[in-house]
């Protein structure tokens, strides 16, 4: 590196550096600690001096985050609200790039061994020996959802057997809806989730509400394909056959997965709107449902976050409070879900886990179960932040006083420590 760089070539650094790109963190730490020894200055200042324009940036990037990836975003983050102005663009990506689960990759994954001490655990060698529920906990609770898809598939090929088929049958109970939903894809489970809610007689609307209101576009359309693909049914079609009214209208308008999307806001709209829902609400008698269903079904969050800032100013009370007062029924709670999701999703569902955690009054395992593993690769580590900062208590131990069982273990193996 340093002889096709600051020494003698230095139009062959660029070259020398983009072969570097498959070496793997640890060495290339390593490659630039030598390098530094035999140049007399750090790589960082080599490819300042020997690089231009976006290339130089893109490889700075890449130095940068070898020596610390966290010491990189922290910089990015200061120069975005450093000065006059913020660039928010640049801080939303980052804060939302970062977003961390609570579970992640085992480091020695092995999809055959896994499968023959799961198939051992369930079809112990003696007549009297029964389930082995720790050994299932031990192995479902500590893989990456990618990895349970693996090890299905090895299990399968292996026992001629499914996974999932074999766990239901050999649990119950709490634990068994915990470990089959952790062998799901997140498209898989939630798509399970809705049918669920909507199959037989009565509807859960609750559900409806939580999974479509609080979905991206992207999401909401992976869905729909495997709601289809599993069930051979329309996704939309069902929700309308389900529910009625503006309630109606709203979820189906969400299920189209089009609501707009990206950072930027548009403040003369989000002035004018704020008006419209005004008008549509506080500002007349009765309530026009479709005005509202126009602007908070459709509207990114960002803009959605600015025109609820404006329509406070004319209002003098927030969004959620006019809803309220304005709503009633299946539909307020679909739109307080969204305002709330517009505000904060990690308060959202912090206030989900903990109103389906209180003492005395019993557990909602399926909300629980649904909130924590639909967020444990994504953003549970927020919630769990958020759920502290809200209610002055560890997650984990909310949920180790009122669970039991091998259900607890495993629920905090996926929740993770604070």
């Amino acid at each position: 590196m340093y002889h096709v760089g600051s020494a003698k070539h230095p139009k062959r650094l660029a070259e020398t550096l983009r072969k570097m790109w498959w070496v793997t963190s640890g060495h290339f730490k390593s490659l630039l600690v030598a390098m530094c020894k035999v140049a007399h200055k750090d790589i960082g200042k080599s490819v300042d001096s020997e690089v231009s324009g976006d290339l130089k940036r893109g490889y700075l990037c890449i130095v940068q985050c070898v020596h610390s990836r966290a010491s990189y975003f922290a910089d990015r983050l200061y120069r975005s609200m450093k000065g006059l102005g913020t660039d928010d663009d640049c801080l939303i990506r980052i804060v939302v790039s970062r977003s961390e689960g609570t579970v992640t990759s085992a480091p020695d994954f092995n999809a055959a061994v896994d499968a023959a001490a799961l198939h051992s655990a369930m079809y112990p060698k003696g007549a009297h020996g029964g389930t082995d529920e720790r050994t299932i906990t031990g192995i479902i609770g500590f893989r990456s959802n990618a990895q349970l898809q693996e090890l299905k598939e090895k299990y399968k090929s292996v026992y001629g057997k499914g996974l999932d088929e074999d766990l239901r049958s050999h649990l119950i109970g709490a634990l068994q809806n915990l470990v089959l939903a952790l062998l799901d894809t997140k498209a898989m489970y939630d798509a399970s989730c809705l049918r669920k809610a909507m199959k037989g007689l009565g509807t859960d609307e609750d559900v409806l509400i939580e999974i479509l209101c609080t979905r991206t576009n992207q999401e909401i359309l992976e869905i729909s394909e495997v709601f289809k693909f599993t069930f051979g049914r329309d996704l939309e079609k069902d929700v309308a056959s389900e529910t009625s009214g503006h309630f109606k209208k709203l979820l189906v308008t969400l299920c189209k997965g089009s609501r707009e999307e990206g950072s930027g806001v548009d403040q003369e709209r989000a002035v004018r709107e704020a008006k419209e829902l005004y008008n549509a609400g506080e500002g007349r008698l009765g309530t026009d449902e479709a005005k509202f269903t126009e602007i908070i079904g459709t509207r990114s969050f960002a803009q959605l976050r600015a025109t609820f800032e404006e329509y406070n100013k004319i209002a003098h009370r927030d969004i959620i409070s006019s809803i309220e007062r304005e709503m009633s029924g299946d539909l307020k709670q679909a739109f307080k879900t969204i305002a709330q999701c517009v505000g904060s999703s990690h308060a959202y569902f912090a206030e989900r886990l903990h109103q389906n955690l209180k003492g005395g009054l019993g557990t909602h395992e399926d909300i629980v179960i649904r909130i924590v593993v639909s967020h444990c690769e994504n953003d549970l580590s927020e919630i769990k932040e958020k759920f502290l900062e809200l209610y002055h208590k560890p997650l984990i131990k909310v949920i180790e006083g009122e669970t039991s069982g091998e259900y607890r273990k495993l629920l905090m193996a996926v929740v993770g420590p604070n």
